[in-house]
């Protein structure tokens, strides 16, 4: 019989549990780049504080049913299918539209093996 006796944390968890930051949260206040793509290799949980900003694509792990989760402490914008970034990128979001997301609101993305879709 197998009896499992703990868990260990091996980097960000599927789900959350990433390990960047002081709490697991990265916060973004500033966006330099364009397009912007987040890094989910290390945190998935963001904190948006940037006015206006855009996020363009999430770069992952690369596995199936990855989460990342954005809180919006400010407006933003998500790009549905941004041109330049990379198709295992890129958001794909309802009707073809970007989307904005009003505070207070978090919204979660998934990684279904090609590109990344609202979680709802």
């Amino acid at each position: 019989d197998f009896i499992t006796t703990s868990f260990q944390s091996k980097g960000p968890h599927i789900l959350g549990g990433a390990q960047s930051g002081a709490n697991g949260a990265q916060t973004i206040t500033s966006i330099s780049v364009t397009p912007h793509v987040l890094d989910a290799r290390r945190a998935n949980l963001f904190i948006m504080n940037v006015s206006s900003g855009n996020v363009h694509g999430i770069v992952g792990n690369g596995t199936i049913g990855e989460v990342v989760t954005i809180m919006a402490e400010q407006t933003f914008n998500l790009h549905h299918t941004e041109t330049g970034v990379h198709t295992s990128a890129q958001m794909r979001l309802f009707a073809n539209r970007d989307f904005q997301v009003r505070t207070p609101q978090a919204i979660r993305l998934i990684y279904n093996g090609s590109y990344w879709i609202r979680l709802i």
